[in-house]
């Protein structure tokens, strides 16, 4: 009985997945006209089983737009995490977006770029650096 109840306890344990807490000191590349800057900053990452969010952008598998066709991804390997978002067509423009970190290594790797239908500006993201998990505080 002792054994069962023990088994018990222990299978929250065993389905909970991955989840933690990536924070990643990047250089970052904007370009947008002819206008182009570097700056250094701190992103977090967030990893979940489901879903990753990325510096404040969710991303997930199966995610859908009202089309009904899928526009993002997400995969977490054994060795690299992988996400992005197709083009996507939405009052505001184009985006796409796609990344990867090595779990291994540490990389961080993401483009994104964005189209202002209405002032018809292209923005260029470039991001890479090198991720640490976070331990929580408290």
């Amino acid at each position: 009985m002792k054994k069962l109840l023990l088994l018990l306890f222990l299978i929250p344990n065993l389905v909970m997945g991955e989840s933690f807490l990536l924070i990643c000191d990047v250089d970052m590349y904007l370009k947008f006209f002819s206008r182009e800057s570097t700056t250094k900053d701190t992103i977090a990452v967030k990893v979940e089983d489901e879903f990753i969010r990325v510096d404040g952008q969710l991303y997930k598998t199966g995610k859908r737009n009202k089309q009904g066709n899928y526009i993002s991804y997400y995969e977490l390997g054994e060795d690299m995490i992988s996400w992005g978002s197709e083009t996507d067509e939405t009052e505001r423009g184009l985006l796409r977006a796609e990344g990867n970190i090595n779990r291994l290594s540490g990389k961080i790797d993401f483009m994104r770029i964005e189209f202002n239908a209405k002032s018809e500006v292209v923005y260029r993201t470039l991001i890479t650096g090198n991720c640490t998990k976070k331990e929580k505080a408290f």
